[in-house]
């Protein structure tokens, strides 16, 4: 039997002022996207994920980070090391501060007219949370994956979209990194 890598779709409520205006303007409980996974050759969980002044980077994963309000796991039911491949590219990508931040203003829009406007900017080289963990469904080959625009969906829509895949499994933070 082979044992699948641990992988996760994390997403996460942060308690700064950005996180509280994404979860305000689009109605939801997250404001975050990155991946946690498993590293078998150094021993413990790691983190993929678009950071604000950093890009894209991998640091180790502190389930305890006082900057987490509320996480959400979310583990594929297939191979999910599939979706790493051709993701490589990214680490170290910058991050994408005009896609994000006209992500953001759109947002308000939406919650102040009731009208969502697909326009955005899109830098293909580099990278917010979103489009970071968009991109590996993408690459995941997920049912469905490629309906999601990586600088159009946003944080309520990707986490419907987790909740409602029969591929994917909700768990605990526990659940995930428990040992098998």
């Amino acid at each position: 039997m082979v044992i699948q890598p641990k992988i996760a779709i994390v997403l996460v409520a942060t308690n700064d002022f950005t996180g509280r205006l994404v979860r305000w303007a689009d109605n939801s409980k997250i404001n975050h996207a990155m991946l946690v996974y498993e590293d078998e050759l150094w021993t413990g969980f790691w983190k993929a994920e678009a950071l604000f002044k950093e890009g894209v980077v991998r640091p180790p994963f502190d389930p305890d980070d006082p900057r987490y309000e509320r996480m959400e796991f979310f583990v594929y039911r297939g191979d999910p090391s599939v979706g790493l491949p051709k993701l490589r590219w990214t680490i170290g990508a910058d991050y994408d501060y005009k896609g994000a931040v006209l992500g953001t203003i759109r947002l308000i829009i939406r919650k102040i007219t009731g009208k969502m406007s697909d326009a955005s900017i899109h830098d293909h080289k580099k990278l917010f949370c979103f489009e970071f963990v968009i991109n590996y469904l993408h690459n995941l080959r997920a049912a469905g994956a490629e309906r999601l625009i990586p600088e159009n969906t946003s944080p309520a829509m990707l986490r419907e979209w987790l909740i409602e895949h029969e591929d994917f499994q909700q768990m605990s933070i526990e659940q995930f990194m428990e040992d098998v």
